[in-house]
């Protein structure tokens, strides 16, 4: 696992000192993609699984794809409020608890069994 971390430090023409990096893992939020016709997992196509900061509508960059068992786990979400979108090439996409965001569930870290049920157009 790589973490990018920066800190603004002002330098004078001392040391810097009292300068200290707290890194916290997020949690994740985890569930199982299948096919709404047969509740079979998708294993015929790349899922996509993004996550959307609710506190202002924007993409989190943590996308992921489906395991071969149509599991799939967004790891290290900082402390926050998400909506689930999956996408699958051949299906509709589909939001969790919704059919369009602003009427999707809205579901913390540490959130599982957070299962999608995809039809075909």
């Amino acid at each position: 696992m790589v973490f990018h971390v920066s800190i603004d430090v002002i330098v004078g023409a001392g040391d810097v000192t009292g300068a200290d990096l707290h890194i916290v893992a997020g949690d994740s939020i985890s569930g199982t993609v299948t096919k709404a016709s047969d509740g079979n997992v998708i294993t015929d196509v790349e899922v996509i699984v993004v996550a959307f900061d609710t506190t202002d509508g924007s993409f989190y960059n943590s996308t992921t794809a489906s395991a071969v068992d149509g599991t799939y786990v967004i790891p290290n979400l900082p402390t926050g409020t998400y909506r689930i979108l999956v996408k699958a090439q051949g299906y509709t996409e589909k939001w969790y608890g919704g059919a369009a965001y602003d009427d999707a569930t809205n579901m913390s870290p540490g959130t599982e069994n957070v299962d999608f049920a995809l039809v075909t157009p």
